[in-house]
């Protein structure tokens, strides 16, 4: 199967990945080692020292992008230790989801009276004691009133 591989800058948590001609290395043939964990498939490919600098692969045939976690080397062959990213994987489906959006680190685009629990405001208390002339029975009598808007 074809393989491509990238030298990537892009953080791990980036949803969308920076892989274009000036971060691709190379396509190149690849075969599975042993069997397939298509989440952390192990690749065989030629040994080529320009590889060893990969730290990225997008694999056609599984329609996936993955981490390159570890290279080991022999004398004529190389094994790609790999990790499916997520995020880059699926990102036209992440991207196409309707949501709410609890947070939002732009200002411009949040809406600060959301009504989660996380926006807290200080209630002023008042509590002014007011004699009564005379109690409602023999025993004495409280009476609470609270005023404000929910």
């Amino acid at each position: 199967m074809t393989i491509t591989l990238y030298k990537i800058s892009d953080d791990s948590r980036q949803l969308v990945k920076t892989i274009d001609l000036d971060h691709k290395i190379g396509d190149l043939t690849a075969i599975f080692k042993g069997d397939v964990d298509i989440l952390k498939p192990v690749l065989e490919i030629a040994y080529s020292a320009t590889y060893a600098t990969a730290n990225y692969v997008h694999i056609p045939a599984l329609d996936r992008y993955y981490f390159i976690n570890n290279i080991t080397a022999g004398a004529q062959r190389m094994y790609l230790e790999c990790s499916v990213d997520v995020l880059m994987t699926y990102a036209d489906e992440i991207l196409n989801l309707d949501a709410i959006i609890a947070r939002q680190e732009d200002k411009n685009e949040a809406q600060f009276y959301l009504s989660d629990g996380m926006f807290r405001i200080l209630q002023p208390k008042d509590v002014v004691p007011l004699p009564f002339p005379e109690a409602f029975d023999s025993t004495g009598s409280f009476v609470l009133t609270v005023g404000g808007d929910i």
